[in-house]
């Protein structure tokens, strides 16, 4: 281990130290192409390699301008679940692509969270803003339990570090999206020929509701339809989710879904932060942690929602997101399609009706 928190080496000792943990980095990142793993990895890696006691790394959620616990190693859930990261001054230089250091957060009397780092036992922390292509993707904080005046060359290489970073997030995630695009293009091909297969309804509801998720490898699905006497959407099918929740779960006055019914899709990493999920505390019961939300269309009319769960924090990419929307149409048009039969097939029987009702007038009446 290279202990880059020694103040007696010299120059050159130290340049060789941080090259030797910029190799040994890059190497680890260069052999995983999951933007989840790479992440994984950094996190647990860094501390041994660095000499630090935690470290983690929080992705830019552009849905709503916040960073979200992506990967962390060394902390407790407590300190992590915690609403603020930081000051605000500090996520405005961080925002701007700026490092910061700080030294005994825990005895700092402006700090906001000084009575949780305490708590941790956190005394210092180095924030880095992870950047690619100049613009800021995440941030990772480098945090030790005993007292570390981060130098101007450890905040230099930890840069060049976070930097590497970037870069293989952003390849983790262009190569899970290039993977995505063939899956789900063949997926789609099954899940309409599916739905197109039958005219049962409750054969094309579950069969959205089923593969959706294990497509997406996601928790469950729910599939909700406007009532046009109530004109309410109505839950008409689900997959992977509990009862309790279902009979816990309203969402007409959910912020997400108020969005998706005026034709947007709503992608969201962290439901315990969001404030478009109302329902917080049941979902989080549940094992809920990201979702995404689709409408439900026939031509340009929005006739339900299709919601996906996800367990582990995810943030769904535009492949993603595209191949929900492509299925939820499909879908819609198969609904269309099995609500026309329904209703023909009502209406040939109310006909057999009443041809049988005139005949035995007829029945009658004859001498």
């Amino acid at each position: 281990m290279v202990n880059l928190a020694t103040q007696t080496l010299s120059p050159q000792t130290k340049e060789q130290g941080f090259l030797k943990v910029f190799k040994k980095v890059t190497r680890l990142i260069s052999m995983v192409l999951d933007h989840q793993q790479v992440m994984d990895t950094i996190v647990s890696s860094l501390p041994d390699l660095l000499d630090i006691d935690a470290c983690t790394i929080r992705l830019l959620d552009a849905g709503t301008n916040t960073f979200v616990l992506g990967a962390a190693h060394g902390l407790s859930l407590e300190y992590l679940s915690r609403k603020s990261i930081d000051t605000e001054e500090t996520m405005e230089m961080i925002k701007s692509g700026y490092p910061v250091a700080k030294v005994d957060l825990d005895e700092d009397p402006t700090y906001q969270d000084r009575d949780a780092a305490a708590k941790e036992g956190i005394k210092s922390v180095l924030t880095l803003p992870i950047l690619f292509q100049d613009s800021i993707i995440g941030i990772m904080r480098l945090l030790t339990k005993s007292q570390r005046l981060f130098t101007a060359e450890e905040i230099s290489f930890s840069m060049a570090l976070a930097e590497q970073v970037g870069v293989a997030i952003s390849n983790g995630r262009m190569f899970k999206e290039m993977e995505n695009q063939v899956d789900f293009m063949n997926e789609v091909q099954k899940i309409s020929r599916m739905v197109n297969s039958t005219l049962d309804m409750d054969s094309v509801l579950n069969t959205i509701v089923q593969r959706v998720p294990v497509s997406m490898d996601a928790k469950g699905c729910t599939l909700r339809l406007f009532n046009s006497l109530t004109n309410q959407l109505e839950l008409v099918a689900s997959y992977g989710v509990s009862e309790k929740y279902l009979r816990q779960s309203n969402i007409e006055d959910e912020k997400n879904v108020t969005m998706v019914l005026s034709g947007e899709p709503v992608a969201i990493y962290d439901v315990a932060s969001d404030d478009r999920v109302l329902n917080k505390k049941n979902m989080m019961e549940e094992g809920i942690n990201s979702l995404l939300a689709v409408p439900i269309k026939v031509g340009k009319e929005i006739i339900g929602v299709l919601r996906i769960f996800s367990e582990k924090h995810h943030s769904f990419t535009s492949t993603e997101v595209n191949f929900a929307v492509t299925v939820a149409e499909a879908g819609g048009t198969a609904i269309q399609n099995a609500r026309m039969y329904q209703k023909i097939n009502l209406l040939f029987n109310q006909i057999e009706e009443n041809e049988r009702f005139l005949s035995d007038i007829l029945d009658c009446i004859r001498p």
